[in-house]
């Protein structure tokens, strides 16, 4: 077995114990917003005395902290330990108190060092340098972090074993990767939603601050090209305090409102730890093709949720998306 596949109990900074005998292994990853790990292990295996809440377990290059552990049993099989455990990110959602602050044309890596003041996390890689004027009100680290990549329409990566955490434009890249239904994929579903279909954007700011002075009188910004109708919506920009920049993300946003959200899932062979197909690699982030003749299916699109089976990656779920989720 591969040393990334191994789940390892950690104590103190140190390795105390490697769950060889772990089954069910999946780890759960999603743009911007989750990152957990399940795995169960047998109740008599001796290195269960390991497994307790608050403890660290690493896989790979993510650290988690043990957050449920579950025992239970069924007549005539084996007691199972059942353990969820969660990214040592999300702890940034308790590690500090946040007072509320105004951001006066700031980048967002100052945002992000105020973000992480007071915490052992510090900023990795930040590709914003245009400023924005905003307030957070947000209470802890990982919201206001989460506020930040939302005005600077970014995504955050997290680097759990540097507690160091990034912020991009775009998570992932393209390899190349093709998912074919004769090659690498086991089942597709395709899913077209327009429930959320908006081709006029209202937007207000602070203390009902709109845009229209400088954008021809006009309080709202438009995108016609799905389709001509106008379907009217809104959306809260109250964090900002510059006209200028609610207008430029209200123009963000009405570009992703105004098209239909095509999502994809998929059961897929994860075949970079097969033999011959170290190449095939993916991540959550990347885009990928998608092709299925039976479906009229050739479309490049990308990984926003990812299923791994770390012990049977032919089990690995893909979820494919033009937009990405929230935490």
């Amino acid at each position: 077995m591969k040393a990334d596949n191994l789940v390892v109990i950690y104590k103190d900074g140190s390795p105390v114990a490697v769950l060889n005998r772990a089954f069910n292994v999946i780890a759960t990853d999603e743009v911007n917003a989750e990152s957990f790990l399940d795995f169960d292990i047998f109740f008599t295996d001796a290195k269960r005395k390991h497994i307790e809440n608050q403890a660290e377990v690493r896989l790979g290059g993510n650290v988690y902290k043990i957050k449920t552990v579950t025992d239970s049993k069924e007549h005539g099989k084996p007691k199972v330990t059942h353990v969820y455990a969660e990214n040592i990110y999300y702890d940034l959602a308790r590690a500090a108190r946040k007072a509320a602050a105004v951001f006066d044309t700031s980048t967002a890596k100052a945002a992000m060092e105020y973000a992480l003041m007071g915490t052992d996390w510090n900023i990795g890689k930040c590709v914003f340098t245009t400023t924005k004027s905003f307030e957070s009100d947000r209470d802890n680290p990982l919201a206001v972090l989460q506020l930040i990549a939302d005005l600077f329409y970014g995504e955050l990566i997290f680097h759990p074993v540097e507690k160091t955490v990034d912020l991009v434009r775009r998570t992932g890249t393209d390899n190349g990767v093709v998912f074919h239904f004769k090659k690498n994929m086991k089942s597709i579903s395709r899913r077209v939603d327009t429930s959320s279909l908006i081709t006029r954007l209202y937007a207000t700011g602070k203390d009902g601050l709109t845009f229209s002075a400088i954008n021809n009188g006009f309080a709202y910004v438009e995108d016609y090209s799905y389709t001509d109708e106008v379907l009217i919506g809104s959306i809260d920009c109250s964090n900002f305090t510059a006209a200028e920049d609610v207008l430029s993300y209200a123009k963000l946003r009405v570009a992703d409102y105004a098209k239909p959200n095509y999502s994809y899932d998929l059961s897929v062979i994860y075949l970079e730890d097969m033999d011959g197909y170290r190449h095939e690699h993916y991540g959550l982030g990347d885009t990928v093709r998608v092709i299925d003749e039976e479906l009229g299916l050739d479309v490049k699109t990308r990984i926003v949720r990812l299923e791994k089976d770390i012990l049977e990656p032919w089990k690995t779920k893909v979820e494919l998306s033009t937009t990405v989720g929230t935490l």
